[in-house]
């Protein structure tokens, strides 16, 4: 409002932008790749981001699915 209070405050998700820093990129296949190797977890919103094919699970079909996109074989359709 006009005094600077938040009253709202939403998180935009990017599927496959798991870092959330407005980027695909190689940074965000590692950050799944740690957490489906358990050495991190991730947490809201960015494990909603890395679920990029929608199924509730992050996995290796997900790690792909980045791949693909950072190749420009596939786009994730957001």
């Amino acid at each position: 409002n006009a005094a600077g209070v938040v009253t709202k405050e939403y998180s935009l998700v990017i599927y496959g932008d798991v870092d959330g820093d407005g980027v695909i990129n190689l940074d965000d296949l590692f950050d799944i790749h740690r957490h489906i190797l358990r050495l991190s977890t991730l947490k809201e919103p960015y494990s909603t981001a890395a679920n990029v094919n929608g199924d509730g699970n992050i996995n290796l079909d997900d790690l792909f699915d980045i791949h693909r996109h950072i190749l420009r074989i596939e786009d994730i359709k957001q």
